[in-house]
């Protein structure tokens, strides 16, 4: 997936590379919230790392990752790597 970009003004004439806790596969924006799936691109019994849905509500600054069914764990918080 080409690098995801994030406009730092509200004319779009700036812009900077978003920095996501995993490689997303899918990515969709709705107001301002951003959405990142982390998924196999072919099927697959191999998890991917960082696997799920993220959400970002700070434009890409803390992600998310939405809180799995079935098999519980603690909510994962992850600040976007370098």
């Amino acid at each position: 997936m080409r690098p995801l970009l994030h406009a730092d003004d509200r004319g779009n004439s700036a812009f900077h590379e978003l920095r996501t806790p995993a490689t997303f596969t899918s990515f969709a924006v709705a107001g301002t919230t951003l959405y990142g799936i982390a998924d196999a691109t072919t099927a697959t019994y191999y998890l991917v790392e960082g696997e799920g849905l993220w959400i970002s509500r700070d434009g890409g600054d803390e992600w998310r990752r939405h809180e799995r069914h079935g098999h519980r764990s603690p909510a994962e918080v992850a600040k976007p790597s370098m």
